[in-house]
């Protein structure tokens, strides 16, 4: 009976170790790419609330996934450089801030997906994406767009208006950094930006 559980035992472990089983239950690294006109202090939390998001998902950075932020600093004309740049390293994903941002990304690639965060004319950013992938946005689209943008239960601020700003909290920059200057070190994170 002894000997039955050890050549059990054995048996499962080997398996666990086999080629085949690590690569079910392994998970690939994901890049991200992130492409942000302004600098990196000005997206520092737009990028902490896509890691605690991240998270909540129970993707820890640095292990399933990497961020490759690139940054104009203000300088719009670095931005065509920066896109193509950034899609030359193959990202698995594209995160942009903003609409603006996709459309120097959409001139770079077809088949990376692009997501963004903030848009001022959503109806001319979903006419300019079927426009891109030759599909067609009817006037009959517009209008259900518009009429499901327009319903209560569909407005932007119906969760109230959030300002990503620290200091309304009594927050700052460098408190934050040292309160998960820890954690930083231990997943790799380096500062927050």
């Amino acid at each position: 009976m002894v000997r039955r559980r050890e050549f059990l035992l054995a048996s499962l472990g080997l398996a666990a170790l086999s080629p085949s089983a690590r690569s079910q239950t392994e998970r690939r690294m994901r890049r991200i790419g992130y492409l942000s006109q302004a600098n990196a202090q000005v997206n520092a939390a737009r990028l902490v609330a896509f890691r605690a998001g991240m998270l909540e998902l129970r993707w820890v950075e640095g292990r399933d996934y990497a961020i490759d932020a690139r940054y104009a600093n203000g300088e719009t004309q670095a931005l065509p450089g920066l896109a193509s740049a950034l899609v030359a390293t193959r990202p698995d994903l594209l995160l942009v801030p903003s609409d603006e941002d996709v459309r120097l990304l959409a001139n770079s690639t077809k088949t990376i997906p692009i997501v963004f965060a903030i848009t001022q004319d959503p109806v001319g950013v979903i006419r300019r994406a079927y426009a891109h992938w030759g599909m067609d946005f009817t006037p009959q689209s517009q209008t259900n767009m518009q009429d499901w943008l327009a319903a209560p239960g569909n407005a932007a601020s119906r969760y109230g208006r959030y300002d990503y700003a620290m200091e309304p909290f009594g927050l700052s920059r460098d408190m934050i950094e040292t309160a998960f200057e820890g954690y930083s070190r231990r997943f790799k994170l380096g500062r927050f930006a």
